[in-house]
């Protein structure tokens, strides 16, 4: 049974921890395939699934790399397609929000990169549609000491 179909007695949600998270990429550029797609696929309860990208070239080397089965270049199409706990939504700014809020509504968890949307009211919906729904949103940053041990390595 997933996270997402869990539910206590009460409004909070119930964390199986032995359950392992479906997850979805959006926007597999710089950043997603050195971070985010590395450190999901080596997470011992995450099952990378699914990911999507226009560019269909660049997609297929991705997925190729990575492994992962699903892949898409339309948003909506691996939302419909695929059984998905959770999505990180990497793509340019002025997606985050509306993708947020279609996955939000799909009952999924969502990890957006910064920032989190451009408009304040648009962050605040989604923090309130987050917590309608008891799902995680989170917003990923950036731990400054990587630059330091990239110096490192130079």
């Amino acid at each position: 049974m997933s996270v997402r179909q869990r539910q206590a007695g009460t409004d909070r949600r119930v964390v199986d921890l032995a359950a392992r998270l479906r997850v979805g990429l959006v926007g597999a550029g710089w950043f997603a395939t050195r971070r985010h797609l590395p450190n999901l696929q080596s997470h011992s309860q995450v099952d990378l699934v699914a990911i999507c990208r226009r560019d269909q070239e660049k997609l297929g080397l991705i997925a190729d790399h990575f492994n992962i089965p699903g892949r898409y270049r339309d948003f909506d199409d691996m939302l419909h397609s695929e059984r998905l706990d959770a999505v990180v939504i990497a793509t340019p700014h002025s997606l985050h929000y509306p993708q947020a809020k279609v996955a939000l509504d799909r009952g999924l968890h969502v990890l957006l990169e910064k920032p989190m949307t451009l408009r304040a009211r648009e962050a605040e919906a989604l923090v309130e549609k987050a917590a309608e729904g008891n799902h995680v949103l989170s917003v990923a940053l950036n731990p400054p000491y990587w630059l330091t041990l990239g110096m490192q390595e130079i």
